[in-house]
């Protein structure tokens, strides 16, 4: 107990400085809090992709079951009108990934097939329903975690995803459909980094953001109905797949708003050529649909989606007992002794 009383006096020391921190830059640079604008949502249509994904190693090889669906909400005198692609409740896919993968390569290779499910589903349903705004569940770009080296043999499958999130960035920039990314539990530092650079170079204050990330610091700084200003992700280094991008990487932005009152800010990346206009259009209507809760802020399309998209431990195990059935005591699907243990 001792050591709990030490360690929330800590966090809650740290929060405080974070907090009158916050309150001395809103005094000083409203500019960073601008009022998210008022919109609308009726005649709007607004898509959402989420995808569902497990994994389960065995001695010879790794099990991955998948899928992914689109959900459009399309906004009409008051009533939500909800349509699905490829189904509302879609069958599962499964691949296996071979001994000859490295246990990272394996994790890299896996996630990569995920993002690949997600972006043809997204290019789906931009195709099929033709949305105002179509959202993904997390960044429009690659995360890191998912780009493997080159002499890797998820590099091809690697390639293949770049040029499919091309492909999906022309497709909505050609048919003037708005593009974002909702990143649900980001934890980056972006934004923290600017107001450090740009506000508190060479002042002590600084070392109040050097433990923070952006949504512990915004949750602060930001009021309810408020967003940050649009930031570029065209630096390398925040993304390291824009590398890949060609010339979308210079249309590739960032953005923070707050829906609800005690949730963190919400990340929003996104995707435009006049950002400014866009940053604007794209935080109105996700501000709408993501304040259903005073404790929970996330776009409804996406919770949707998330439930039609999610994946259980019964469908693993009911492929698992199919290959069973199929192969009886094969070596290559033993369980791991660590997860067999007999006692």
């Amino acid at each position: 107990m001792d050591a709990a009383i030490k360690i929330a006096e800590h966090i809650g020391k740290t929060s405080l400085a974070r907090k009158e921190l916050a309150e001395q830059i809103r005094k000083s640079s409203p500019e960073l809090t601008p009022e998210i604008p008022d919109g609308k949502l009726d005649g709007l249509k607004i898509c959402g992709v989420d995808g569902g994904f497990l994994r389960k190693e065995f001695h010879g090889i790794t099990l991955v079951i998948r899928r992914a669906v689109g959900v459009c909400f399309e906004f009409s005198n008051g009533v939500v009108n909800a349509q699905y692609t490829p189904s509302k409740n879609p069958q599962p896919e499964s691949f296996i990934i071979t001994s000859d993968f490295s246990p990272e390569e394996a994790k890299i290779f896996a996630n990569l097939k995920r993002v690949e499910l997600e972006i043809k589903t997204a290019l789906d349903c931009v195709k099929k329903f033709s949305p105002d705004l179509l959202i993904l569940d997390g960044s429009i770009v690659l995360h890191p975690s998912s780009i493997p080296n080159k002499n890797s043999g998820a590099y091809e499958v690697y390639k293949e995803v770049i040029t499919q999130i091309r492909e999906l960035y022309k497709f909505c920039s050609d048919n003037e459909i708005m593009l974002a990314g909702a990143c649900e539990d980001s934890r980056g530092r972006k934004f923290c980094n600017i107001i450090i650079n740009q506000l508190l170079s060479g002042k002590p204050e600084a070392r109040i953001l050097d433990t923070a990330n952006d949504t512990t610091f915004l949750y602060y700084l930001l009021k309810t109905g408020e967003r940050t200003p649009h930031f570029s992700y065209s630096v390398s280094e925040d993304l390291p797949a824009l590398a890949d991008m060609g010339e979308w990487r210079s249309k590739i932005f960032g953005m923070y708003i707050k829906p609800s009152e005690f949730d963190r800010p919400l990340r929003l990346d996104f995707l435009a050529s006049n950002p400014k206009l866009q940053s604007d259009k794209i935080a109105a209507i996700v501000n709408l649909i993501s304040r259903q809760s005073r404790t929970y802020a996330y776009p409804s399309v996406l919770i949707e989606a998330d439930a039609r998209a999610k994946l259980s431990e019964q469908d693993l195990m009911a492929f698992q007992q199919t290959l069973r059935e199929q192969l009886g005591m094969d070596p290559s699907i033993f369980e791991l002794r660590r997860d067999n243990r007999p006692i």
